[in-house]
């Protein structure tokens, strides 16, 4: 698969990112929650530590066992779900990596700094072509950071957004220009819960 190749998905954790809801444990003896945990109903992905939602496109299928024994030891760099329809080519597949990185930190502070220095140390080293300027996208009411790139027929854009002390990463793969513009509308799907509001200051 590309992803891996062009070096910028992150370690997988050691179990599936999505247990069948009769593993987990009941309300009474749960622990907290893992930022890698999710559940999907139906082509809907939910995070259960970030709380965001994202409708998966049809046509491609999550990958449960994605970078599969790859465990990040520190446990600081999670794929949340990983998905692919199939391809002509099977080194190629059309798909969405959702990563969680708190690595990053602290050099990197924003958005747009996660962005450059992917493409940096991963696209550009990989012989990827610039295509288009990192720039800033709205999705679901939060600010991303997206840059795009290109090699031979394969496309490939990062985007990314800070939430919950993390940067979470969507690398969207496809075979065709236009196969990239339905997996970048896709990502108008996602939902990210409202902040909290904050309490009252006292009375003085």
């Amino acid at each position: 698969m590309l992803l891996p190749a062009a070096g910028f998905a992150q370690s997988a954790p050691a179990k599936p990112p999505f247990p069948p809801a009769s593993l987990k444990a009941s309300p009474r003896s749960a622990p907290a929650i893992a930022p890698d945990e999710g559940t999907i109903n139906g082509q809907l992905y939910t995070s259960d530590y970030f709380g965001f939602r994202y409708t998966i496109p049809e046509g491609i299928e999550v990958q449960e066992n994605f970078l599969q024994g790859q465990q990040d030891i520190e446990r600081r760099s999670f794929v949340l779900l990983a998905a692919y329809g199939p391809s002509a080519d099977p080194a190629y597949q059309q798909g969405v990596v959702i990563s969680a990185d708190r690595n990053a930190y602290p050099a990197v502070k924003t958005a747009a700094d996660y962005v450059a220095k992917t493409a940096r140390e991963h696209f550009e080293p990989g012989g990827f072509e610039e295509i288009g300027a990192a720039h800033a996208v709205t999705l679901g009411g939060h600010e991303f950071s997206r840059i795009d790139y290109r090699k031979g027929a394969i496309y490939q854009s990062l985007l990314a957004t800070m939430w919950r002390g993390y940067v979470l990463s969507f690398n969207l793969v496809a075979p065709s220009a236009q196969a990239m513009d339905a997996l970048a509308e896709s990502l108008q799907s996602l939902w990210f819960p409202p902040p909290k509001p904050k309490p009252p200051a006292p009375p003085r």
